[in-house]
């Protein structure tokens, strides 16, 4: 699995290699915040904070405030994944 979007004009990749240097809390957030993404990122449905779920909310928390593995200084906020997420968000 690859959790990125783009390059790193629109934030850091995170490919396999680097998600799996990821704590076991950090990547079973990853897996359940996807989960919910897929699901209510596409077609006309515009996602949101509001019809976001308690424990997707805390798994995204922790990803925007977990380290990146190999990238000094960043967080899953600098992640092209993360960063496409919060351009998309509805609130």
């Amino acid at each position: 699995m690859h959790y990125g979007f783009g390059g790193h004009p629109n934030g850091i990749p995170i490919p396999s290699e680097v998600h799996e240097q990821y704590p076991e809390n950090v990547k079973t957030a990853w897996e359940t915040f996807h989960q919910w993404w897929t699901q209510v990122n596409s077609g006309d449905k515009q996602p949101s904070r509001g019809n976001m779920p308690k424990d997707v909310a805390q798994a995204m928390n922790t990803i925007l405030e977990a380290p990146i593995p190999g990238y000094d200084g960043a967080t899953g906020a600098d992640s092209c994944y993360m960063v496409n997420v919060l351009a998309r968000l509805g609130d």
